[in-house]
């Protein structure tokens, strides 16, 4: 079953509070994560979709990174499929780097989370 966060979940960390009926909510709350950190990893997707899919139910918080000016979206797309991420992440992540590579643009890259973003920049040099 796929684990997600709803917009729901987002008006509640705008109201600095969790919702305490949501697996997710709880489970990050459980790994130390703040409501500005969630706002910082979800809020972004949030704001564009219905859902923002995270890739395991417990998780460490990773700050957003900064756009390069190369991107490694081959890494990302081989780190999204050998890795155990939920399907729905999977999928989204997908979506979105391949949103990202019509728009190679701040917000695009926005989008995506920190932890593909991470492995997007892992950039092979000839």
């Amino acid at each position: 079953m796929d684990k997600y966060f709803c917009r729901g979940c987002l008006e509640k960390w705008q109201a600095g509070e969790i919702m305490n009926t949501c697996p997710g909510c709880l489970a990050h709350k459980h790994t130390g994560w703040s409501i500005e950190q969630l706002l910082d990893v979800y809020e972004p997707v949030l704001r564009v979709y219905p859902k923002a899919f995270f890739p395991r139910l417990e998780r460490t918080y990773i700050a957003r990174q900064r756009m390069p000016e190369r991107v490694d979206v081959i890494s990302a797309r081989r780190w999204l499929q050998s890795s155990d991420v939920l399907p729905g992440f999977q999928q989204q992540q997908e979506e979105l780097l391949s949103a990202f590579e019509s728009s190679r643009t701040p917000a695009q890259w926005n989008l995506l989370d920190p932890e593909t973003q991470l492995h997007a920049l892992h950039l092979r040099y000839a």
